[in-house]
């Protein structure tokens, strides 16, 4: 993906997001039978990388990292049956964990001698820490009034810092900008997600697969995608 083309898809779906949140803000507005609740979200994540390239020929196990999330949550419960806004702020730790193996390597030691250095396996950690808005619309099923609901939608993210670790090596900080060794900033999904809501306390299971190829390396097509567990706990 092009810089032009990342920049248009960008703002695409930042348009997509904006659109949500005015329709959501137009609802409220006319409508004062919305009810608003609140607070506090946490959970573990499972991230990876989706990642191809064309420069080399690698053997690779990807790894799910362990990861995390924080921060607060808002639920718009519209007078319409059945329908939610969530629209969350999270901070997030991302990334991936893979064994990678590289291949062999002949090396000329005289002019008639080589020598074969055997494959060797490389495990790599890199970890992405984002500041996250996930935006999802929901509809509550209301079985038997376990509270149980789904909803799909986008999530924004913002790159905050981050950093690479090979084995037997010191971690190195991520940059991000339009560098070749650094990521770009801003990442969007889509994701959907399935939970149960109970006397204000909500457990949810969700995935978000990254729609942004976030490698400015033209030979690289890397992106996040991301599933895990959140408890919230809402005030009315």
């Amino acid at each position: 993906m092009t810089p032009s083309s990342h920049n248009t898809t960008f703002y695409t779906m930042k348009r997509v997001a904006i659109g949500l949140i005015l329709f959501l803000l137009a609802h409220l507005g006319g409508n004062a039978r919305a009810q608003v609740s609140g607070g506090p979200k946490v959970g573990i994540n499972f991230p990876s990388h989706y990642v191809k390239e064309t420069e080399r020929t690698v053997r690779a196990k990807n790894l799910h990292l362990i990861g995390f999330h924080a921060g607060g949550e808002l639920l718009v419960q519209l007078p319409v049956v059945g329908m939610e806004f969530e629209l969350d702020a999270l901070f997030t730790r991302k990334g991936y964990r893979y064994s990678m193996v590289l291949p062999d390597v002949v090396e000329k030691v005289e002019p008639d001698i080589t020598a074969t250095t055997a494959a060797q396996t490389s495990r790599i950690t890199q970890e992405l820490y984002y500041l996250e808005f996930p935006i999802k619309i929901n509809y509550s099923l209301g079985l038997a009034g376990t509270g149980l609901f789904a909803g799909v939608g986008p999530t924004i993210g913002v790159g905050l810092f981050g950093w690479t670790r090979a084995d037997r090596e010191k971690s190195v900080a991520i940059g991000w900008g339009d560098g070749a060794d650094e990521y770009k900033r801003y990442d969007f999904s889509l994701g959907a997600h399935l939970g149960v809501r109970v006397a204000g306390v909500q457990l949810s299971g969700y995935f978000d697969w990254g729609f942004v190829n976030i490698s400015n390396r033209a030979s690289v097509t890397r992106s996040n995608y991301n599933g895990g567990i959140s408890l919230a706990y809402l005030f009315q």
